[in-house]
């Protein structure tokens, strides 16, 4: 059974969950995959993965996942089951110091190393230049966004745009510019949610850009 102090931000994915089914979640969110009444613990909080991962992703072996957003959340849960397919990974995030403590956290797990490197999504020019440094690669994972929260009576434009800039324009251009880069057969991965049918208060933005995603 589900945790009686289980945060409601914690989501479940179905027990075949692939790299592309899986969906936007804040760093403090718990991950599990399975059903409410049989689930497995993936990702807790970032870091801690209290159970063995489930052999969903296949054979990774030779393959090279890219995740901008590794070093928390579903980022991180990620990143731990592409190691534990055999991957190569390479993580990126904004704040330094949490993605140097995910890359070794990553390392002791997987018993290889795992290349990480700050970077901002919301600078494209960055991005490009961090995806030609990580090529060939045959998988980019783009869950790496922030969202200016608020209540639709106290929107600011300047953040509303910001948050924008990095959930939709920052992945948007980040796929545009691996194109290159990116081995035959390999995919992209967008992130979104469930905000635009399920509104959540002080997440009108992240509402609206779920929408764009969706479509």
């Amino acid at each position: 059974p589900l945790p009686a102090d289980a945060p409601i931000t914690t989501t479940f994915l179905p027990s075949n969950s692939r790299i592309g089914h899986l969906g936007q979640l804040r760093g403090d969110s718990r991950v599990l995959v399975g059903s409410p009444r049989a689930c497995t613990l993936v990702a807790d909080k970032g870091h801690r993965r209290n159970m063995p991962l489930p052999p969903a992703l296949g054979d990774l072996k030779g393959k090279k996942v890219v995740i901008i957003g590794g070093s928390a959340g579903i980022g991180y849960a990620t990143a731990a089951r592409a190691l534990a397919a055999g991957a190569e990974v390479a993580i990126s995030a904004r704040g330094v110091e949490r993605l140097e403590k995910a890359a070794k956290s990553l390392a002791a797990d997987a018993g290889r190393p795992v290349r990480h490197e700050a970077l901002d999504m919301r600078e494209r020019q960055t991005v490009a230049a961090y995806l030609q440094r990580q090529a060939p690669f045959d998988h980019l994972v783009l869950p790496g966004a922030t969202v200016y929260r608020t209540t639709f009576a106290d929107l600011d434009e300047e953040k509303a745009r910001a948050s924008v800039d990095a959930k939709f324009w920052g992945p948007f251009w980040a796929a545009y510019d691996a194109r290159p880069h990116l081995r035959r057969g390999g995919t992209i991965t967008f992130y979104s949610g469930l905000a635009n049918r399920r509104p959540v208060p002080g997440y009108v933005i992240g509402a609206v850009i779920d929408g764009c995603q969706i479509g």
